[in-house]
C-alpha cells in the first residue's frame, strides 16, 4: 500500500473555533431499516417504472456486520449544504464521519478490508476498503436515469496525484459491451463527456499540494477544466458535512431495452491506500424508467370443443368475448382479447348397441351376423364415423349421403339414416364374423368442430359344437374345461362345455394325476440371507415356503429354517499427536472418524470396528523480524532455546514472542492439545548500543516529531513499530517519519560487510 503524508490543519481547527457553520449538520442512519441493503435500494433509491431484484452488499445478501455495517446507511441532507434533501450513502470508512463540522482534511477510517478490481482498473492502483451495492434490475421503459453526489476526503490536497480515490456505477446486460467485470460500462462519466467523474477529472481546477502537474490527465491537466461540477466545502467553510470537497448533483441516464433484465453494481473505495474517506450520495426516489412504456395488446379468435383455457390460465366454458392480461415484474402487461367459440361439453356422446341379426343376442355361434346400431344424438349433426369391429376390419362411414335401402340378410352394407327423422329408421352397420372369439368393438364419432368421441362394447363369437377326446396330465387335481368338476386321481371322465346359444361340446379326458412334495431348507447366516425365493431376510424364519418343479413336474414346496446370527459394531477413540497407526496397519495424519476395519465376533459373524481419532499437531513454524523471533502458534506453552549452548533454555523467556539481547541461533520449544515440537533455529545478527557508539552511529534527534538524521554508519535502513510491521526502508541517511503513529520504533541499519545494527526511537 502507498502511504501518504497525514496532514493536520492548523488552519482548519481555527475556523472550527471561529464560525458558526453552514446550515445544519448532515444527518446519517444506519439503525433499522437503514441497516437492509435491500431496503435501501426499495424503498430509499426505486422510484417508478424499475423492479430491482438480488440485492447484495459487498458480496453477501444478508445483513451486514462489522466494519461492512458501518459503510452504508441513510442520509438527510435537506438542512445540509449538499443539492440533495435525502437518499442512500455509501462510504469507504464510516457514514457517522460524513456529517460536518469539516473540521479535518484528512478524516477517514481503515476498515483494512479489500478492494473491487473494477475500482483497480478505473483508477490505475489497488483500492482498499470498498462499499459495493449491487442488484438486478428491469424498466417497462427504454432507459434509466438516477442523481447523485461524489465526495472526498483525497479534495484538495491529492489533485493530480495518485491517491484518487475511485468510485462507478457499472452497469452489464443486452446491448452493453464495456471494458470492466461481465462486458459493463460505468455510467458515472462527466456531463456531455465521455470522461470518468473523479477527483482528478472534477475538482477546484488547481493542482493539490501533493500532486504533480500533468496528474489530471497529462499534458496540459484536462482534469481541471470540470470546475462547474465541483463545491470546494473548504473554501466554503461549511460545517453540515466533513468531506472537504464534492461534486454537484449529477445525473446518470443510460438507454436500455425494455423489459430485459440488467445488473448494476454501484461502487466507491480508497485509491492507493486505505485512509482519507470518500463517499457516494444516491437521491431518493431518483431511480426512475425513463423513455417510452412497452406494454402491448392482441386479439385471437378461439374455437374449442367443451372448454378453454386462455393464456392466463383461466378457464371457459361458455362461448364469449374474454380478456387475458399477462404482467411481468416490470410492468409490461400483455393484454390479449379472446373470441371464443365453445362447440360442445366435455360429456360424452358417442353411443351404439349390438343386436345378432335380427335376432337381440350379442354371441352366437360362427359364422355370426351382427347389426350394430348408431344411437348417437347431437344437435349439430357428425361429419364421420369410424367403426373398428375387432377383427381386422374397419369402416370409416361419412354421415352423407344417406343409403335408404333395407339390410338383405347375408350381406354386408352400411346404410345411414338421419338421426332425429320420424321415419323410425336409425343408423345401422351389418358385419359377419367367420371365426370364433372376443371382439371389442370400437366406434369413432367426429363433429364438424372436430369434437371426438368413442365407446367399446363387445361381441362373443363361439364355435360351433364339437365332441372329442383329450390326454392331460395334472399335478395333485385337475378342473374339467367346464369348471364344473375337479378331479384328484387318474381315470377317463366326460366333461360337457354349455353355449348360452347352445354350442355345447362334449369331451372325454383320459387324465393323469401326479402328486407334488415338500422339502425342508436348513440355513445359518449372519445378519440377512436372500432365499432362492429372491427375498432377503434379517431375522430367524421357518414359514417361508418356496414352490419348485420336482422330477415329475409337479409342485416341490421347500419350506425355510433359517437362523440369523447378528454382527456387531463398536468404536476405537484414539488421541495422538501427528500421526497414528491404527489395527488396520494404516498410519493416518490427520483426525479421522470414518475408517473402518472388520474383526470376527463370537458369533462367528462380522465385528465392524470405526476409528474415532483425534489428530493434535504443533505448528513449529518462526517469524523471524530480527532481533524479533515469534512463534507462528497462539496460545501455546513456550520456551526459548539457545542453540548455540547445546539447545539450553532461556530462563524466564516463556511468551509467543522472544528478542534476542545478543547475536546467535534461537528455538522455540511449543507445548499444545498435549503435543510438544520444537522449531528450527533461527539466526539473529545484531549490533548492540553499545557497539554502535563505538562506530560513532549518531542517530538524531531522539525523541523526534518526524525527521531522523544517520550518522557514522552507510547502508540500508528500515524502520519497524513494535509490533514488527515495517514502517520504512530507505538508503538515506535522512528519515521522514511523520505520518508515523506516536510510539517506540526500530530503526535496522545494514552496513556494506552485511552486519546489523539496531537503535531505539521515540516518535512523540
Amino acid at each position: 500500500m502507498l502511504m501518504k503524508k497525514l496532514v493536520v490543519s492548523i488552519g482548519g481547527l481555527l475556523l472550527l473555533l471561529s464560525t458558526t457553520g453552514f446550515g445544519q449538520l448532515l444527518q446519517v442512519d444506519n439503525s433499522s431499516p437503514y441497516n437492509d441493503p435491500v431496503y435501501l435500494i426499495q424503498n430509499i433509491l426505486l422510484g417508478s417504472s424499475v423492479v430491482a431484484t438480488n440485492v447484495t452488499f459487498n458480496g453477501s445478501g444478508a445483513l451486514p456486520v462489522g466494519a461492512n455495517a458501518e459503510m452504508i446507511g441513510y442520509f438527510d441532507g435537506s438542512s445540509s449544504n449538499l443539492s440533495i434533501a435525502e437518499g442512500v450513502i455509501l462510504n469507504t470508512g464510516n457514514i457517522n464521519d460524513a456529517p460536518g463540522p469539516n473540521n479535518s482534511g484528512s478524516d477517514g477510517i481503515d476498515n483494512m478490508t479489500s478492494g473491487d478490481p473494477d475500482l483497480d482498473q478505473l483508477s490505475g492502483v489497488v483500492t482498499y476498503n470498498a462499499s459495493v451495492i449491487e442488484f438486478d434490475f428491469e424498466t417497462v421503459t427504454d432507459g434509466i436515469s438516477f442523481k447523485y453526489i461524489f465526495a472526498s476526503e483525497e479534495y484538495n490536497e491529492y489533485v493530480c496525484s495518485g491517491y484518487n480515490d475511485a468510485f462507478g456505477f457499472f452497469i452489464s446486460g443486452p446491448d452493453i459491451s464495456g471494458p470492466f467485470s461481465n462486458n459493463a460500462e460505468n455510467l458515472a462519466l462527466v456531463p456531455n463527456t465521455g470522461v470518468y467523474v473523479g477527483i482528478n477529472t472534477v475538482n477546484n481546477g488547481t493542482v493539490g499540494m501533493y500532486g504533480a502537474i500533468g496528474g489530471c490527465g497529462g499534458s496540459g491537466d484536462p482534469g481541471l477544466n470540470n470546475t462547474t461540477y465541483f463545491v470546494d466545502n473548504e473554501a466554503l467553510g461549511a460545517q453540515s458535512v466533513q468531506y472537504d470537497g464534492f461534486t454537484t448533483v449529477l445525473t446518470v441516464q443510460k438507454t436500455l431495452l425494455p423489459c430485459e433484465t440488467y445488473h448494476i453494481k454501484m461502487a466507491v473505495a480508497d485509491a492507493g491506500d486505505g485512509i482519507y474517506d470518500s463517499g457516494i450520495f444516491l437521491s431518493k426516489g431518483s431511480l426512475n424508467g425513463v423513455g417510452a412504456n412497452n406494454s402491448s395488446s392482441s386479439t385471437i379468435t378461439e374455437t374449442a370443443c367443451g372448454g378453454y383455457v386462455a393464456p392466463d390460465g383461466q378457464a371457459y366454458t361458455t362461448s364469449g368475448q374474454y380478456t387475458a392480461v399477462i404482467p411481468n415484474s416490470a410492468g409490461c402487461d400483455s393484454t390479449i382479447t379472446i373470441n371464443l367459440t365453445i362447440t360442445l361439453d366435455s360429456d360424452s356422446f358417442a353411443e351404439f348397441t349390438i343386436n345378432q341379426l335380427f335376432g337381440g343376442d350379442t354371441a352366437g355361434c360362427v359364422p355370426f351376423s351382427a347389426l350394430f346400431e348408431d344411437v348417437t344424438t347431437v344437435s349439430f349433426g357428425l361429419i364421420q364415423r369410424t367403426w373398428d369391429f375387432g377383427d381386422g376390419f374397419i369402416l370409416v362411414s361419412p354421415v352423407s349421403p344417406f343409403q335408404n335401402s333395407p339390410i338383405p340378410p347375408g350381406t354386408h352394407p352400411t346404410t345411414m339414416y338421419p338421426a332425429g327423422t320420424t321415419s323410425g329408421l336409425y343408423n345401422y352397420v351389418h358385419h359377419v364374423y367367420e371365426n370364433s372369439g372376443t371382439y371389442q368393438v370400437k366406434l369413432v364419432s367426429i363433429n364438424p368442430y372436430g369434437c371426438k368421441d368413442s365407446i367399446i362394447r363387445s361381441i362373443v363369437v363361439h364355435d360351433n359344437p364339437t365332441s372329442g377326446t383329450a390326454a392331460q396330465t395334472a399335478c395333485d387335481s385337475f378342473t374339467s374345461p367346464s369348471g364344473s368338476y375337479t378331479w384328484t386321481s387318474s381315470g377317463t371322465y366326460l366333461d360337457t362345455i354349455p353355449s348360452i346359444i347352445g354350442c355345447d361340446s362334449i369331451i372325454t379326458i383320459n387324465l393323469t394325476i401326479i402328486n407334488s412334495s415338500a422339502v425342508p431348507d436348513a440355513q445359518t447366516a449372519c445378519d440377512s440371507y436372500t432365499w432362492i425365493d429372491g427375498n432377503t431376510y434379517t431375522s430367524s424364519n421357518s414359514s417361508a415356503t418356496h414352490i419348485l418343479t420336482n422330477a415329475a413336474g409337479c409342485d416341490s414346496v421347500v419350506t425355510l429354517n433359517l437362523t440369523i446370527n447378528n454382527g456387531s459394531t463398536g468404536t476405537d477413540p484414539h488421541t495422538a499427536c501427528d500421526s497414528y497407526t491404527w489395527i488396520d496397519g494404516n498410519t493416518y495424519t490427520s483426525n479421522n472418524n470414518t475408517a473402518t476395519h472388520t474383526l470376527t465376533n463370537a458369533a462367528g459373524c462380522d465385528s465392524v470396528v470405526t476409528l474415532n481419532l483425534t489428530i493434535n499437531t504443533v505448528d513449529n513454524g518462526i517469524n523471524n523480524n530480527s532481533p524479533t523471533l515469534t512463534s507462528d502458534a497462539a496460545g501455546a506453552a513456550y520456551q526459548w532455546l539457545d542453540c548455540g549452548n547445546n539447545y539450553s533454555q532461556i530462563v524466564g523467556e516463556t511468551n509467543q514472542s522472544f528478542t534476542a539481547k545478543s547475536s546467535g541461533s534461537y528455538a522455540v520449544e511449543v507445548t499444545q492439545n498435549n503435543c510438544t515440537d520444537t522449531s528450527d533455529c533461527e539466526s539473529v545478527t545484531l549490533v548492540g548500543l553499545q557497539e554502535t557508539k563505538k562506530r560513532e552511529l549518531r542517530i538524531y534527534p531522539n525523541p523526534t516529531t518526524g525527521i531522523l538524521t544517520i550518522e557514522g554508519v552507510k547502508g540500508i535502513v528500515t524502520i519497524y513499530d513494535i509490533y514488527g510491521r515495517l514502517v520504512l526502508t530507505s538508503n538515506s541517511k535522512t528519515l521522514d517519519i511523520s505520518n508515523a503513529s506516536m510510539g517506540i520504533y526500530f530503526v535496522r541499519i545494514v552496513d556494506e560487510q552485511g552486519k546489523v545494527y539496531v537503535a531505539k526511537v521515540l516518535k512523540d
